[in-house]
């Protein structure tokens, strides 16, 4: 029996949250970090911004890590907030203002395509 991409896309709608119909290429995301300076001169805390970008499908999930002399620490179970657009997802990290001065942060975004992984950024660094 063939299915119609009318019929198939039918199908898929009703049981996923987003699709990708046969033939569409998957796009893995365009990641980046923007440290938020200003924020973090106005209290005890700073906000980092990752920006994922251009992918499909649409979902990611991001990952936060602090870069420290024995390692990495895993910070992706802090204070974090996503907000989702079409085309582009982003995560905001709350990070203590003493660290974010003076520490290196990673963001990582696991895609259907792959890992993508952003450059490292000191957080006081201007965007």
């Amino acid at each position: 029996m063939r299915v119609s991409a009318a019929d198939w896309l039918d199908v898929c709608l009703s049981a996923c949250f987003c699709c990708q119909p046969p033939g569409d290429p998957v796009v893995k995301p365009m990641v980046s970090v923007y440290p938020a300076a200003s924020s973090a001169r106005r209290g005890r805390r700073g906000f980092l911004l990752c920006l994922a970008s251009g992918m499909f499908p649409p979902e990611v999930k991001f990952t936060w890590k602090r870069l420290e002399d024995d390692g990495e620490k895993d910070l992706t179970s802090g204070e974090q907030l996503e907000l989702r657009e079409p085309n582009r997802t982003a995560s905001i990290l709350l990070v203590d203002r003493d660290l974010l001065s003076t520490s290196r942060y990673r963001c990582s975004v696991q895609h259907e395509g792959g890992p993508v992984e952003a450059p490292t950024t000191q957080g006081d660094e201007a965007a």
